[in-house]
């Protein structure tokens, strides 16, 4: 919380026109968990958590940056209970901060040089957060292609989680073992921790808005990952629980499935192989709101055991996470790391009713 603050107010200094938005975009901080992650990586291998404080400060920023375009992309108008950047500065310019927010990430490890990390472990690092960003954006590409479309294609949304959501993850704590000089088994026992517990945190978001807390008929527009609650189902995204319902349902429940989904297949005589894109059809109810269809969608997956399984899938790659840490010497630094991948488990969220049929 100091550093970004320490950032924004060297932003203000210059004069920076873009210094009020990003302010905007970056504070209140939500949980901060890439720079936790880089800094408790880099004191796991024995590194310096003031050495590394800088770049884990770069990728807040650098994950700021990513909400802003995914709300573009999104249409939603709604981060972290008040209005997205974009909606309150404009897209032009919420599209211009946040790459602003992109390119600051490696302003953040010249600091960390002057705070005695050496040239080559610089080096390195900036070749990992250069890849970082390139899986994002090939990960937000495939999401693109895979979203509305009715399939239960779980490898093709694991592959989007692990470079759209995870990558970021994965590069905070391999990033943090590089400038710590870790070695080759810890760096990679690290990096397969953070790209475990990225697509781990992304099936429970993917959850979030079937929490147990949620009752019919209440109506709560946001969920715990900042964003409208009915942001997915609105945009077809392929998240995991959606996908499960469609390989778990019957006929039946498939075709309710695409009812609330709003979709239909647009043409039935297409080549082999090509996988059926999905149109919007009439609803039954074309009156019902998204807050209405979300409720029914909800009691679908439970039906179906959706849920149920996807956490599952989630605690699969948590186990990913525990057999990781292994590779490192115990210390109160590994044990944070475990602990905030125990999170996925602690905050559980989705009903537990039925099991994938």
């Amino acid at each position: 919380m100091e550093s970004l603050e320490g950032w924004l107010a060297s932003r203000g200094q210059g004069h920076d026109p873009l210094a009020e938005q990003h302010r905007w975009a970056l504070l209140p901080p939500g949980k901060l968990l890439r720079p936790v992650l880089l800094m408790e990586s880099a004191a796991a291998v024995g590194g310096s958590i003031e050495q590394v404080r800088p770049v884990a400060t770069g990728f807040e920023l650098m994950h700021a940056g990513s909400l802003i375009h995914d709300d573009i992309i999104d249409g939603d108008e709604v981060r972290r209970g008040r209005e997205a950047t974009h909606c309150r500065y404009g897209v032009d310019r919420a599209v211009v901060g946040a790459d602003a927010l992109f390119f600051a990430v490696f302003a953040t490890l010249g600091e960390c040089r002057r705070r005695g990390v050496p040239d080559r472990l610089i080096a390195d690092a900036t070749a990992v957060i250069a890849e970082a960003g390139l899986r994002i954006t090939r990960g937000a590409t495939l999401e693109l292609d895979l979203s509305g479309t009715l399939h239960d294609d779980t490898d093709a949304y694991l592959e989007v989680a692990r470079l759209k959501t995870a990558a970021l993850l994965r590069a905070a704590c391999r990033t943090g073992a590089v400038l710590a000089g870790a070695t080759a088994e810890q760096t990679a026992a690290l990096t397969e921790f953070g790209e475990a517990l990225g697509i781990a945190f992304q099936i429970r978001d993917d959850l979030l808005p079937y929490g147990r807390e949620r009752r019919p008929g209440t109506r709560t527009e946001t969920a715990a990952a900042g964003k409208p609650r009915t942001s997915d189902l609105r945009n077809g995204r392929p998240v995991l629980p959606l996908l499960l319902a469609h390989r778990y349902g019957d006929d039946a429940e498939r075709a309710l499935l695409a009812e609330l989904l709003g979709a239909g297949q647009e043409r039935s005589g297409e080549r082999s192989g090509e996988r059926a894109t999905v149109r919007a059809y009439a609803s039954q109810e074309a009156g019902a709101d998204e807050e209405s269809r979300q409720e029914r969608l909800h009691q679908l997956l439970e039906r179906t055991g959706a849920l149920k399984a996807a956490q599952h899938t989630a605690d699969t790659h948590l186990d990913r996470c525990r057999e990781a840490l292994e590779a490192l010497p115990p210390s109160s630094h590994r044990q944070r790391l475990a602990a905030l991948a125990a999170r996925c488990h602690s905050r559980r969220q989705a009903g537990d009713e039925g099991a994938g049929r």
